[in-house]
C-alpha cells in the first residue's frame, strides 16, 4: 500500500543531459553540478535543506553551495573523506552554512518531510522509498548515474 502511495505522489521525468555545443570545437558535457543548479532554478527553490548523497562529483557540492539561500548536506560513508571536505569547507569560509557528516550509505538521517532537495551522484544505496521520507511536499530528488540523470518530484505530504 505504501509503495503504491509513493508512486502515486512522485511525478518521474527523465530529463536528459545534453552536451553543450561550441562552434566549430569539441561539445563540453554538461556536469551534474550544472544540472543541480538548473533543478534548483525550474522548482523555484529559494531556501530550505539540500542533501548531497556521496562526494563523488566536487562540482555538484560547488555549484549547489553558491547558492546562499540554502543549506547545503553532504552526506558520504568515508570518514577520511567527510574530514579532508570540512577541512575544505573551513578553508573557503563555507563551514556553517555547508556540512558534511558521515552516515551508513543506506539510511537517511533526517526527519520525515524536511529536505527540499536529494541529489545522488553515482552508486547511491539510499532506498526510494527512504528518500521520498524526507522529501517534503514539492521536494525532489535528482539522481545521476553514468546512463542518466532521473529526477523525482513530490508533489502531495504522505499520509
Amino acid at each position: 500500500m505504501r509503495d503504491a502511495l509513493i508512486v502515486a505522489m512522485l511525478a518521474l521525468a527523465m530529463i536528459a543531459v545534453p552536451a553543450s555545443t561550441n562552434a566549430g570545437h569539441d561539445p563540453q558535457p554538461v556536469t551534474d553540478g550544472e544540472v543541480a543548479a538548473a533543478v534548483c532554478e525550474q522548482l523555484n527553490l529559494s531556501g530550505g535543506l539540500v542533501v548531497v548523497l556521496g562526494m563523488e562529483d566536487d562540482q555538484v557540492i560547488a555549484d549547489l553551495a553558491a547558492r546562499d539561500t540554502v543549506t547545503l548536506e553532504v552526506l558520504d560513508t568515508d570518514l577520511k573523506r567527510v574530514a579532508g571536505a570540512r577541512r575544505q569547507l573551513a578553508a573557503k569560509g563555507l563551514s556553517g552554512r555547508v556540512t558534511v557528516d558521515q552516515f551508513d550509505g543506506k539510511a537517511l538521517p533526517y526527519a520525515d518531510n524536511l529536505v527540499n532537495l536529494v541529489v545522488a551522484c553515482g552508486e547511491c544505496q539510499v532506498a526510494c522509498d527512504d528518500i521520498t521520507r524526507v522529501l517534503a511536499t514539492n521536494g525532489a530528488a535528482l539522481v545521476s548515474t553514468q546512463n542518466s540523470t532521473t529526477l523525482a518530484t513530490r508533489h502531495l505530504p504522505l499520509e
